[in-house]
């Protein structure tokens, strides 16, 4: 049941998961199962509120009982954030796809992608470093795309070392001071 699952902090129990030894098979197994828990308490949660943004989504604004999150960027389309989750609704007539939601949609299943890409290269190279990788998941509903997001530990522009708040390209951040950063995303490169 939705209402059953731990969802305050979905990026604190996915780090946790990932940093648990597996020097044995048992620890190897039960860090498999708190992963395989944490994703499926995701999808869970996940599939339900995107249903429910969906089923409102030709409503007038006024009357849903989800409404769209003001945030930064254009791309991505409209945003909603419920239960430590951004969700993002493929919509081809906000950002850069030309009025195409099939662009958007295709967007979305790439941005996966390369997360999970991501993901296991940062694993696989030796760093110092705790990278922040979202957990998230595509879902699809009555013909359109929803990409859901658990937010991350950011608090304000200090707490971004690599990436844009903004979604513009003028406004990305690379903190140069932080050399470990750097060359941690040197290696992940290399490793990709």
């Amino acid at each position: 049941d939705v209402k059953d699952i731990q969802w305050e902090d979905w990026n604190g129990r996915f780090e946790r998961a990932l940093r648990m030894p597996e020097t044995t098979i048992d620890e190897r197994m039960e860090k498999l199962d708190a992963i395989v828990e944490i994703n499926e308490d995701f999808r869970t949660v996940a599939t339900s509120c995107s249903r429910s943004i969906l089923d409102e989504l030709f409503i007038p604004e006024n009357e849903r009982t989800i409404r769209p999150a003001v945030l930064n960027g254009v791309a991505g389309g409209v945003k909603y954030i419920m239960r430590g989750i951004l969700f993002k609704v493929a919509d081809g007539s906000i950002g850069p796809y030309f009025g195409s939601d099939e662009a958007a949609a295709k967007t979305y299943g790439n941005e996966l992608r390369n997360v999970s890409h991501f993901l296991c290269a940062s694993l696989n190279v030796e760093h110092k470093i705790n990278i922040h990788i979202a957990l998230q998941g595509v879902i699809e509903y009555k013909g359109f795309r929803i990409i859901a997001q658990a937010k991350l530990p950011i608090e304000d522009e200090s707490t971004l070392k690599l990436g844009t708040a903004t979604g513009r390209l003028e406004d990305l951040r690379v903190c140069d001071s932080d050399n470990e950063l750097i060359e941690t995303c040197k290696d992940i490169g290399k490793f990709l």
